[in-house]
């Protein structure tokens, strides 16, 4: 089970998205470095943005998507948490 506390701002966004997440396991050592996969997909789960990533804040630039709803994965070996975002104009 993945278990981050993940933090998604400015929600709904028009230029820019900032995704901040961090676990909450106390096994994790300060040491240790985990790699994420972030993935933004469209309503009609379509990938439209894909990273990687091992550091705990991303952004991911959204000015040329459309609006709408979308969600946003984030991967690691031990699972995979969604949430919704909105693009706004």
């Amino acid at each position: 089970m993945l278990n981050l506390l993940i933090s998604i701002y400015p929600n709904p966004s028009s230029s820019e998205l900032t995704v901040s997440y961090e676990t909450d396991s106390i096994a994790l050592k300060s040491t240790d470095v985990e790699e994420y996969q972030i993935t933004l997909v469209n309503s009609a789960q379509e990938k439209i943005y894909s990273s990687s990533s091992t550091k705990n804040t991303l952004t991911i630039p959204v000015s040329k998507f459309p609006k709408g709803t979308y969600y946003l994965m984030l991967t690691n070996k031990d699972g995979t948490i969604q949430k919704r975002i909105m693009i706004d104009r």
